[in-house]
């Protein structure tokens, strides 16, 4: 299994497709710094934007609905559609008798959540980087002593004073490290693309042709997301229930969230992509035999 790994992860990052997501990600996340650093460049870094909320994924980006919508697509782009790929080339054959039909598809799927978490995380990480560089973290010194000590005497009367209604996670940490944070919600977030990149290759098991494609079942998710998010914030409905997955995965968006409805959705994604790799795997070995 090590050996197919290695293989198919060498053959990845040398990838056209790869190259692309991992350079469209981090041109992304620099330049979301460069757009902050332009705005604020006039205003005194005390009272400029704060490092933690120039933070690409934070909720109060504008452009963070445009960028959400992409990300499907930068899950795919890595290494999702490599069995597409090798069927076209007629190579898959030589894949099967080199590694086994198992090791095959079972790699190539790791190798789809590796690549899909790589280009992911290092843009992230390098967003946050540049924005502790630029900007300083003061936004939550006025009211994080309240806060804190709110949170430690009632998470109840917390989600009272802000509104919200049991929302706020890791409150804490939330308050008092902002950056570890805005650093825990990035690799979140990037496992969770990497589970995305997984669920679209098993997706393109089935696909001929155009297995870019296969991005699309998240895509309408993502979509659907975005719009009940926009009607919630209008409503301002304390019972409203957060079923914008990608709500989860971004910082400061604080309405609703339920995280069992999270953890059930990438465990209803995994046994989707373990179920469709199995089915394929199964037919391979059929045509065989």
């Amino acid at each position: 299994m090590t050996q197919a790994f290695n293989w198919q992860f060498k053959l990845m990052i040398n990838r056209f497709n790869f190259k692309v997501a991992f350079t469209a990600m981090m041109f992304i996340s620099v330049a979301s710094t460069v757009y902050n650093v332009l705005k604020y460049h006039n205003i005194d870094r005390t009272s400029g934007i704060d490092s933690s909320f120039a933070y690409i994924f934070n909720q109060s980006n504008e452009l963070l609905p445009l960028i959400i919508i992409f990300m499907p697509v930068i899950a795919v782009l890595p290494f999702s559609t490599i069995h597409t790929s090798n069927r076209s080339l007629h190579s898959s054959p030589l894949y099967f008798s080199r590694f086994g039909i198992s090791k095959y598809y079972i790699s190539q799927a790791l190798c789809s959540f590796a690549g899909s978490f790589t280009v992911t995380l290092l843009p992230l990480l390098t967003n946050i980087t540049l924005n502790n560089i630029f900007f300083q973290s003061t936004k939550y010194d006025g009211w994080n002593t309240y806060f804190s000590a709110l949170t430690q005497i009632s998470p109840k009367l917390l989600s009272e004073q802000t509104n919200y209604p049991y929302t706020i996670t890791f409150a804490k940490l939330f308050f008092e490290h902002p950056i570890m944070y805005t650093v825990l919600f990035a690799v979140a977030l990037s496992l969770f693309i990497g589970l995305c990149g997984v669920l679209s290759y098993s997706i393109s098991l089935g696909i001929e042709r155009f297995a870019i494609l296969s991005a699309l079942p998240m895509e309408i998710i993502v979509f659907l997301g975005l719009q009940q998010s926009n009607g919630a914030v209008l409503s301002y409905n304390h019972n409203f229930v957060n079923l914008n997955i990608m709500n989860y995965f971004t910082v400061n968006s604080l309405m609703g969230k339920n995280y069992f409805i999270v953890l059930a959705f990438c465990a209803l994604m995994l046994a989707v992509s373990v179920a469709l790799i199995y089915i394929v795997r199964s037919s391979e070995i059929n045509l065989i035999r």
